[in-house]
């Protein structure tokens, strides 16, 4: 391979390692929002002031009452919004669909890339 070819080819690699990086932190997002979808329905379903354990971070709780009544939402800027369970499971939703687009638009772009390198 002549050093051009080098070069080229160290250019696709860092691109479909950036790509695969990229692909795994969508997924993982992916991931992140069905969890919550999934946290936002067994929240709805709780009884109406019942008591029980919110978390703050890994491993770490603490203890709440929990009123069903609906969610806060950050909406940006500071500012807050309530939502019902449906309006927090929907925007959610949306999420998802924004990062399974970004997905199948990555996994378009890598294969393309493989077939360029594959030509080489």
């Amino acid at each position: 391979m002549t050093d051009r070819g080098e070069l080229i080819y160290e250019n696709y690699k860092a691109t479909i390692e950036d790509l695969e990086s990229y692909l795994d932190e969508l997924q993982e997002k992916h991931g992140n929002l069905v969890s919550a979808i999934n946290a936002v329905r067994e929240y709805a379903e709780i009884d109406e002031d019942q008591g029980g354990l919110a978390p703050i971070t890994d491993g770490i709780f603490v203890n709440a009452t929990f009123h069903t009544d609906g969610f806060v939402i950050n909406a940006g800027e500071g500012v807050l919004v309530d939502k019902s369970a449906d309006e927090v499971v929907d925007l959610l939703e949306e999420r998802i669909d924004d990062v399974e687009t970004a997905i199948d638009q990555a996994q378009d772009e890598l294969i393309s890339i493989y077939n360029d390198v594959d030509a080489l």
